[in-house]
């Protein structure tokens, strides 16, 4: 994952060593950080794929087992149970995709089969090709943006058995699932705040004054004028730095902690999920994904009676794999409920999560068979009222791809008709 910046900004400023020669680097300056995105009807300002392992306790296909307890059972005015019910809060954000399925005519495949599908528009053994959340990565910015373009971080999720979800190509890409690193690979090179009231920072020119007044006492009347100009220019860049990187307070780098301790998995999760919520509110970039282990996952979550996770999810059905998938949510709605309640940046009114579109997904559905059909998908955030929310819909077997085309749309890539193997938006989740 690329970071922001290859250079810390103010410290560059800094080390110029005289306020006249800082202007020729403007654009180096500013680069690094997006302005902030419209707040345009029907379109979303970010994307954010959140994956959970092995797949789901419900069974709604040729017989239901556990029936209500992933599934809304009402097609709108949406209300969740047992593993689910951590998005009640937000259940009027939520278009829920009925029958979304990778085949509709093959019960079921591997894990590694599901991976290479889930995010990617492929058919069942047609091989891979990149996902969606790299394509927006490499489509969604300007030409010239040379900053961070995607968030990929997780937890658990490295030594894959199975694979990941995640591709470029043929190249499968795991997330980082160090807080440490990851702090350092988004804010390592950046200042929060600089120049701004309060900030315990001073100004560049006010940390050098004594410096500037020397060369200042040095010149003759026509270069003093000269440099006044300058020293004014210099103070307005600092002050487009200070909005422009500084409008933010990036969040403390966390302890270091031994990231394979299932004990301080829970701790791990929220360090993540506060990152990216920190880098997407402070609009370091537009897409995120966060990963709850990896497909045919051997670890194990810190709760009464937990095993290797892949273990319990045959068949599935079990209480303490419930109790896993329950968890795995409550972890989910947690970065879900600080977007709800964080007002989007820029915009007069509506919430982060207004103009968020959230694609929640396993490799599989149905556990215990690996299913292939209702794999139980969904999307939290309107995207802007891009997506029908508050709703149950029947896709009629669709395939996923088909619901990540409609979030490349929402995300501005309005002409983009293609994924993978599959073709077409999901038109029956817009709004």
């Amino acid at each position: 994952m690329a970071k922001s910046l290859n250079i810390h900004r103010r410290r560059f400023v800094k080390q110029l060593g005289g306020a006249a020669v800082a202007l020729p680097f403007y654009d180096i300056l500013l680069g690094g950080k997006l302005a902030n995105a419209a707040c345009i009807d029907g379109r979303a300002n970010r994307a954010i794929f959140l994956y959970h392992p092995d797949g789901i306790p419900e069974k709604t296909y040729n017989g239901s087992e556990n029936a209500g307890i992933w599934h809304p059972q009402a097609t709108s005015n949406l209300s969740f149970g047992r593993c689910t019910s951590a998005f009640n809060s937000v259940a009027d954000k939520v278009c829920w995709m009925q029958n979304l399925s990778y085949d509709p005519n093959r019960g079921g495949g591997g894990h590694r089969s599901g991976a290479q599908m889930a995010l990617t528009g492929k058919r069942p053994d047609s091989g891979t090709a990149s996902s969606i959340n790299t394509l927006l990565a490499e489509n969604i910015y300007p030409a010239d943006y040379n900053g961070l373009r995607h968030i990929h971080l997780g937890v658990g999720s490295s030594g894959p058995i199975e694979g990941t979800t995640t591709w470029q190509q043929s190249n499968e890409l795991s997330g980082l699932d160090n807080p440490v690193a990851a702090w350092n690979n988004i804010f390592g090179n950046l200042t929060p705040n600089t120049g701004q009231s309060g900030s315990g920072e001073k100004s560049i020119i006010d940390a050098n004054i004594q410096e500037v007044m020397q060369l200042r006492n040095s010149l003759g009347q026509a270069e003093r004028s000269k440099l006044d100009i300058h020293l004014e220019q210099l103070r307005n860049l600092e002050a487009q730095l200070s909005f422009q990187v500084g409008d933010c307070d990036f969040i403390a780098k966390p302890p270091q902690v031994d990231i394979s301790d299932k004990r301080q998995f829970e701790a791990i999760i929220r360090q993540q999920l506060d990152i990216i919520f920190n880098a997407l509110s402070c609009n370091l970039a537009r897409v995120a994904t966060f990963e709850l282990g990896y497909p045919q996952w051997q670890g194990a979550w810190d709760l009464p009676g937990s095993e290797n996770h892949h273990t319990l999810s045959h068949p599935g059905t079990g209480d303490v794999y419930q109790n896993y998938k329950e968890w795995e949510m409550q972890q989910f709605a947690y970065l879900i409920d600080k977007l709800a309640n964080t007002a989007e940046p820029g915009c007069s009114d509506g919430s982060m999560l207004d103009y968020t579109v959230i694609y929640v997904f396993s490799e599989v559905g149905f556990a215990n068979e690996h299913a292939w059909q209702d794999v139980g998908h969904f999307i939290v955030g309107s995207g802007g009222g891009f997506f029908n929310t508050n709703s149950k819909i029947d896709v009629g077997h669709a395939h996923p791809g088909q619901a990540q085309i409609s979030i490349a749309q929402a995300m501005g890539l309005t002409n983009w008709n293609g994924l993978g193997d599959v073709s077409g938006a999901l038109h029956a989740i817009h709004a």
